[in-house]
């Protein structure tokens, strides 16, 4: 029996990842990547609590904000699941 393993990834511009994040919601995550022009990887986040979904959604956006906005090298957002 073979078994495969299911990943989806989506790579977007920052304005559209945050948008996406609201239509799909946080918790279908497994993280979430920064990524440069280059799309090397800057930095990840995984790090959601398991509480209420708009506060997890809404604390996740604000910390991706805060961190493009310390790192301006970050241009991209995979929003990534296993």
């Amino acid at each position: 029996m073979r078994v495969y393993k299911y990943r989806l990834q989506w790579i977007f511009p920052l304005e559209k990842a945050i948008k996406m994040l609201e239509l799909i919601g946080v918790k279908s995550l497994t993280r979430i990547y920064f990524r440069d022009k280059t799309l090397r990887i800057l930095g990840q986040y995984k790090e959601w609590k398991h509480s209420a979904a708009k506060d997890v959604q809404k604390e996740t956006i604000k910390y991706i904000k805060k961190t493009a906005g310390e790192n301006k090298k970050i241009l991209y957002i995979e929003l990534y699941r296993e």
